[in-house]
């Protein structure tokens, strides 16, 4: 199986380790109306075809509950911005804490960092449902870089947040960049997770995926065999045997126009083009197997953020679905030295 063709599925890890602290409880946000969560709330045991059940893991007893999958489009608000987009967005963690974004990749939505959030409760944690995907409004345009980091900004000011860091992986990396180049005495902390410099469009990184998502047909009813066969049957998320249901479910919500779009708004763009504006503290965090955005691409950001943190840790591109016992200490160890 060609690994370009998955941006957002990943190898399995090899061990769990305690998880850390669970959500808070305290920021569950008023639930959206039936129709506004349709696309992530309907039974993930609907979907066709099945999705390969995940092997038996056993957690350590002292590890946290999972974070309720079927509960998480429940929890979501949405945020009408002044360009007119609906934004849907979860609130967790500490709301008197340093303010956290976090802006999910392709195709994924806020739910993609979920095995990630626990680790960080002490922070206020906004999570939105990028433009396009989960619940937010899926327009027929626009779908630019430049677009998603507007609408990020305007989240925070909708939340009367006038700094925060950003943790973002793949697609929502190169927002995150973005968003420090255009404002950068707001965010003092970029996260990028999976990320790249250079056009992500292109021969060793999301070509072969941009290849297979223009072949998707415009009759939706024939695109959740063509999506579920990037995976070879591989659960994206091996801790929560919940998570791919739902998953599959919101990407089938997406119209096969706008995934296409939004590739195509990224061919040829070079993500750190504006590098030179950014003053925020820079972490990269890559894994050793990423086919998408490997050591070319890693070498790039690196180049762009010469005094960038760079962390590297073993698995593919969904890593930040699979490593989270790596990655959250490691992510909590980056924050605070900030």
């Amino acid at each position: 199986m060609n690994q370009r063709l998955l941006p957002f599925l990943a190898a399995l890890a090899a061990s769990l380790t305690t998880l850390g602290a669970t959500l808070s409880d305290s920021a569950v946000a008023a639930p959206l109306s039936p129709a506004a969560i349709a696309a992530g709330a309907e039974d993930p045991a609907t979907i066709a075809p099945a999705i390969a059940a995940p092997p038996a893991i056993a957690l350590p007893t002292d590890a946290p509950a999972r974070v309720d999958q079927a509960g998480w489009a429940a929890r979501k608000q949405v945020a009408t911005l002044p360009n007119g987009q609906r934004i849907a967005y979860v609130e967790a963690g500490n709301p008197d804490g340093p303010p956290l974004l976090w802006l999910h990749g392709y195709t994924h939505s806020s739910r993609a960092f979920t095995p990630l959030l626990p680790y960080v409760t002490d922070h206020r944690l906004i999570v939105p449902d990028q433009r396009g995907h989960g619940a937010s409004a899926k327009p027929d345009c626009c779908y630019t870089i430049s677009n998603y980091a507007e609408d990020a900004l305007l989240l925070l000011d909708h939340l009367g947040i006038e700094h925060s860091a950003v943790a973002g992986h793949s697609l929502g990396s190169f927002v995150a960049q973005e968003m420090a180049a255009r404002a950068p005495t707001r965010i003092g902390h970029i996260l990028l997770f999976g990320s790249t410099a250079i056009d992500p469009i292109s021969p060793g990184g999301a070509q072969d995926m941009y290849d297979v998502v223009m072949t998707l047909p415009e009759d939706e009813g024939e695109k959740n065999a063509i999506i579920t066969s990037w995976d070879d049957g591989v659960p994206s998320n091996p801790l929560d045997p919940d998570y791919d249901g739902f998953y599959y479910r919101e990407v089938q919500a997406m119209p096969s126009a706008v995934l296409k779009i939004m590739l195509w708004q990224l061919d040829g763009v070079e993500v750190a083009r504006h590098a030179d504006a950014v003053e925020a503290d820079v972490t990269i965090i890559s894994s050793t197997g990423d086919t998408m955005f490997g050591p070319d691409h890693v070498a790039a950001l690196t180049a762009a953020y010469p005094d960038a943190e760079l962390v590297m840790v073993d698995g593919h591109h969904g890593f930040v679905l699979t490593q989270p016992e790596t990655l959250g200490p490691q992510l909590r160890e980056a924050l605070s030295r900030r």
